[in-house]
């Protein structure tokens, strides 16, 4: 079956996510089923209080053609980062019927306690996060099993698109 690659997005976090993000990054590269871009979110000029401004509307068609997310997230103070709820409030539509996968790490529990999190808000806003999680140290089988079902979760959910509530 040939079909059209899927658009993968890797939000992360220059100052503490790079080393975590590049090395997903460098597998998801060896993934013919995927094309993927990161978007590093110390760098995106988000707004601090989530309102239209030029940053948002220039991030929201990269997000919006996506079909699947990676988000990189440390653990800071047992939750995420304020970019990363800075940046998944700033959008709404463009997160709904699209899968989420996670890349964790931080003390003192790997990350965790920020994925838990990071579910319930990605799916209070309609989009399905994936069961496995990378951690750190990263693990190839780690990522490639959470890419499998990334993948498969993506091109279920573009096939179902457009998704209304």
């Amino acid at each position: 079956m040939n079909e059209e690659p899927l658009r993968m997005v890797i939000l992360t976090e220059e100052r503490s996510g790079a080393t975590a993000a590049e090395r997903f990054a460098e597998y998801a590269a060896s993934r013919t089923e995927l094309e993927t871009d990161i978007i590093d979110l110390s760098l995106a000029c988000l707004p601090e209080v989530p309102r239209d401004g030029s940053a948002v509307r220039d991030l929201a068609p990269w997000l919006a053609d996506a079909d699947a997310f990676v988000v990189v997230t440390a653990e800071i103070n047992r939750g995420y980062s304020g970019s990363v709820k800075n940046a998944i409030d700033c959008f709404a539509a463009e997160w709904r019927a699209k899968p989420v996968g996670f890349v964790a790490y931080g003390a003192p529990t790997g990350g965790r306690l920020a994925v838990e999190q990071l579910r319930s808000v990605f799916g209070g806003l309609h989009a399905m996060t994936v069961p496995d999680v990378v951690g750190d140290p990263f693990r190839v089988e780690d990522a490639e099993r959470m890419t499998n079902q990334l993948v498969w979760w993506g091109r279920a959910l573009r096939a179902a698109r457009p998704y209304t509530s």
